[in-house]
C-alpha cells in the first residue's frame, strides 16, 4: 500500500503544481502494470515537470524534499501526516521495494 500511495501521490502533486491548482483539465497519470516471466513491472508516467535536480537518484535519500512547507496545500497533505514534505516517501519506498526483491528506477523525461 505504501509503495504505490507514495509514487502517485508525488506524481498527482507534481502534475498539479506543474499546470497549477487552478486548471481545469489537468492531463492524465497513466499507469502500466506488465507480467512477464514471473516478473512484474509498473511503469508510471506523469506530465508534473520533471525532477530539477542533477541526479534523479537524489529523490530515494532521506529528507530530500521539493516542498514548501509552509506553502502546502491541502491537496498536497499538509494536515494529513507530520512528515509530509520532509522527504521521507520515497526513501521508504526504495527500502519496501528492496525489502521485497525488487527494484524501483526514475526517469526523467524531456
Amino acid at each position: 500500500y505504501l509503495i504505490f500511495f507514495e509514487i502517485l501521490k508525488n506524481s498527482l502533486r507534481a502534475t498539479v503544481e506543474h499546470h497549477g491548482e487552478e486548471c481545469e483539465k489537468l492531463p492524465p497519470v497513466l499507469l502500466n502494470i506488465e507480467n512477464s516471466d514471473g516478473c512484474v513491472q509498473i511503469t508510471l508516467q506523469d506530465q508534473g515537470g520533471g525532477y530539477k535536480g542533477e541526479n534523479v537518484e537524489d529523490l530515494f535519500k532521506f529528507f530530500n524534499t521539493s516542498a514548501i512547507i509552509n506553502r502546502m496545500s491541502l491537496y498536497q497533505g499538509a494536515h494529513s501526516s507530520p512528515l509530509a514534505g520532509y522527504g521521507f516517501g520515497l526513501g521508504m519506498v526504495k527500502l519496501y521495494v528492496e525489502h521485497f526483491g525488487g527494484s524501483i528506477h526514475l526517469k526523467n523525461r524531456s
